[in-house]
């Protein structure tokens, strides 16, 4: 069974930045728009694709552009996430159910976004055991 899930990626010079990802009901304007006001600037400069769901929101998101998604040739660091993802998905849980997608999106994330701090998250864990009563 799909499950429809909305992704951001924060697009830097030198590669790409923080993810983020959530699992939706429907790909409303509404849930999309939800989904940028959370993790995303107003201010921000976003590419989407095409998606009409997305054409309501350049109201409060004015830097947004929509762009053909070309078989994903547009969209490419997204759509290596997303291999990412599924490959880490299918290897590891092998099965996903609907109910647990948030929670494995977001432990996926979790470690995503702190890829660059690993040589300090085993210092961070020491010193929160060695400080906690």
């Amino acid at each position: 069974m799909k499950k429809l899930i909305v992704l951001a990626v924060e697009i830097l010079e030198d590669g790409v930045g923080r993810a983020y990802a959530e699992a939706i009901e429907h790909s409303s304007a509404i849930e999309l728009g939800a989904f940028l006001t959370k993790y995303v600037s107003s201010e921000a400069e976003v590419v989407s694709d095409k998606w009409k769901g997305y054409t309501p929101l350049k109201k409060e998101f004015k830097n947004l552009k929509q762009v053909a998604s070309e078989d994903g040739k547009n969209f490419k660091e997204l759509h290596i996430h997303i291999m990412n993802i599924k490959g880490w998905l299918r290897g590891i849980h092998h099965h996903c159910s609907k109910d647990r997608m948030q929670n494995y999106l977001d432990e996926y994330h979790f470690r995503y976004n702190r890829r660059s701090n690993m040589d300090t998250i085993f210092d961070v864990l020491i010193r929160k055991m060695v400080n906690c009563k």
